[in-house]
């Protein structure tokens, strides 16, 4: 499911099973067939001068399906979580594996090779929700002021 999609079926108040919120990602990329069974971090950059970026998820893929109208597009679900709160990512170590995976710039892309590693599996641990069910319309927005906290200037951009 596309994250608008996501966003505006989970924008009511009610509270959901955790295992609900489907972990995933899309990609035009046929590689990902190569990766299910694998691990997968989702690390969103948000924002402008700076770009912020956090480890938003963690999951294994489990399904893929293709969606072939217009262009091929493959999306990748499975089990996992998203973090509690999402983890704002800055830190020298993380510039450097930002470098090692092309500055996001190649999408998907296999990282078992990265010192890095170990720290997102670090955060991925400890950020995992305490609670069996989630509120995501308030998960959004707490994530909203975090990203406002950081830089100030976003607030405008986010709520245009």
């Amino acid at each position: 499911m596309p994250a608008a999609e996501l966003l505006e079926e989970y924008s009511n108040d009610k509270e959901y099973e955790c295992e609900e919120v489907v972990s995933g990602v899309s990609t035009r990329k046929s590689a990902i067939f190569n990766a299910k069974g694998d691990t997968i971090f989702l690390i969103v950059g948000i924002g402008q001068h700076p770009k912020q970026y956090y480890l938003w998820s963690r999951f294994v893929i489990e399904e893929i399906l293709i969606d072939e109208e217009g262009d091929f597009l493959y999306h990748a679900f499975g089990q996992g979580w998203l973090l509690a709160p999402p983890k704002y990512l800055n830190s020298s170590s993380f510039n450097e594996f930002k470098s090692y995976c092309g500055n996001f710039g190649f999408g998907l892309i296999p990282i078992n090779g990265s010192p890095y590693l170990k720290t997102l599996k670090h955060f991925s641990e400890l950020n995992k929700p305490r609670r069996p069910k989630i509120n995501f319309r308030k998960y959004v927005d707490e994530f909203y002021k975090q990203v406002i906290r950081i830089n100030p200037s976003e607030e405008e951009r986010l709520f245009e």
